[in-house]
């Protein structure tokens, strides 16, 4: 089957990203760059925990640092009572025990693969008193009546086969308002199969009511430092293909022309530095900055606006909704006309 033969290779190292972010991520929390209670269990279970905790550079907890308020900041200004969001290719998130409390009735959906998704439920049972009573694949918060399902799914395989067992197994609804997180996911699945999964998406919503937040590389299409990039991801974990959408999707102005190729009416983006830069207060770049001393701070720029934050929506309104605190004018815009 395809899944076997052409991929089977990669599986353990696109699965072993799990544990790259857990560990990015938990060694931002403890430098003081922002606070995930519940970051340190998935630290304590994964493939990370058999060493000793290796250095993470400043300049790697600065940007995970980023990138967690980022996409903390789109959830934020989407989240509304009885409303549903959908992680793609969760790994260890966290979202749904960090916002669980914040509105009623939101429902999670934790999208990973079965060996990831085998490993996160059972740190769940482990430090129940932490997360709480995890029944099946699904946990409820008593105080919101907001609850998170977990579901085993391989992302290229079918999304029509996965939206059938998420609404026939896991009480999805296309009419929901619907956000879904993508964030360094889409790079590892095929060019071609991308686009299948955006195109699937566009036509199940039933009253333009889907949206999605992406977060991938932009290695440039003749970038020094893009080049770099692309060579140490081979190179840490052999993930990339020719055909992985990482090494074809290369430049923001392509995401988006994706997404309004795909069916998506509005599509907006920009690096992540800009990101950044407007997105946190200025009292929370104070406080990154106070963490650690950064010397890097042109190589860290640099790495930043290799990334980008990119919302695929029904609407224009919808989008810049989603990106309040962030002027439309300093990203990049395009529209299915």
């Amino acid at each position: 089957s395809f899944h076997f033969n052409s991929f089977h290779f990669m599986d353990t190292s696109i699965i072993a990203t799990a544990d790259d972010a857990v560990l990015t991520k938990y060694a931002a929390v403890q430098a003081g760059y922002y606070d995930d209670p519940y970051i340190s269990y998935f630290y304590g279970s994964g493939a990370s925990s058999q060493q000793q905790q290796p250095y993470i550079q400043p300049i790697i907890k600065r940007g995970t640092h980023g990138r967690v308020m980022c996409i903390d900041h789109v959830i934020s200004n989407f989240m509304e009572d009885n409303c549903q969001i959908v992680i793609l290719g969760a790994g260890k998130d966290t979202n749904y025990f960090r916002h669980r409390g914040i509105k009623k009735n939101v429902v999670w959906f934790e999208v990973d693969h079965e060996i990831v998704m085998e490993d996160k439920i059972r740190t769940i049972q482990q430090h129940s008193k932490a997360f709480g009573n995890i029944t099946g694949c699904k946990i409820t918060s008593e105080t919101s009546s907001s609850s998170c399902h977990f579901i085993s799914y391989d992302l290229r395989e079918s999304p029509h086969l996965l939206l059938n067992k998420m609404i026939n197994d896991h009480d999805f609804s296309t009419s929901k308002r619907t956000l879904f997180v993508v964030e360094c996911v889409q790079m590892y699945l095929e060019e071609s199969s991308s686009r299948i999964l955006w195109q699937h998406l566009a036509k199940q919503q039933d009253q333009n009511n889907f949206s999605i937040v992406l977060y991938d590389p932009i290695l440039g299409q003749d970038s020094q430092f893009g080049r770099m990039m692309e060579q140490n991801l081979h190179r840490k974990r052999k993930v990339l293909s020719k055909q992985s959408s990482g090494i074809q999707t290369r430049t923001l102005e392509q995401h988006l022309e994706k997404f309004t190729t795909s069916g998506w009416n509005f599509a907006i983006g920009c690096d992540m530095w800009t990101a950044y830069q407007h997105f946190l207060t200025k009292e929370e770049q104070q406080k990154a900055n106070a963490c650690e001393f950064l010397d890097e701070l042109e190589e860290w720029m640099l790495i930043m606006q290799h990334y980008c934050l990119v919302l695929a929506a029904p609407s224009q309104g919808d989008a810049v909704s989603l990106l309040q605190g962030l002027d439309p004018s300093r990203c990049h815009i395009k529209t299915n006309t």
